[in-house]
């Protein structure tokens, strides 16, 4: 896949998800906040896509996180694509579990 004039190669195909949709109900609020919180801290539920909670997307999911979502509805922090108000595919590469995000990317039938 070429992307913005790179050549990317894709040994899978992306998941379509919204980052910062930890809980992946469809909406980002600040459940999904508590959502990583109790991830984090409190040995919750995991994140049924890592992608999602990674809302800087740095590569990672950690305390960073909740807070950079916290700024992004409360403040001015603008999120990586596939941001907030969008579903998308994550083309960045990184370690976290690949995931099933919301289940409607046609390339995955």
């Amino acid at each position: 896949v070429k992307i913005w004039g790179l050549l990317y190669v894709l040994n899978y195909i992306p998941d379509i998800f919204t980052r910062g949709d930890s809980n992946m109900d469809r909406v980002v609020d600040i459940s999904d906040v508590i959502h990583q919180m109790n991830y984090l801290f409190l040995d919750g539920p995991s994140l049924e896509c890592p992608d999602a909670g990674d809302v800087n997307d740095d590569g990672r999911v950690d305390i960073s996180d909740p807070i950079a979502l916290l700024f992004n509805k409360f403040g001015d922090l603008k999120i990586p694509p596939p941001n907030i108000g969008g579903k998308g595919m994550d083309l960045t590469y990184d370690s976290l579990q690949k995931c099933n995000g919301y289940g409607d990317n046609p390339w995955q039938q």
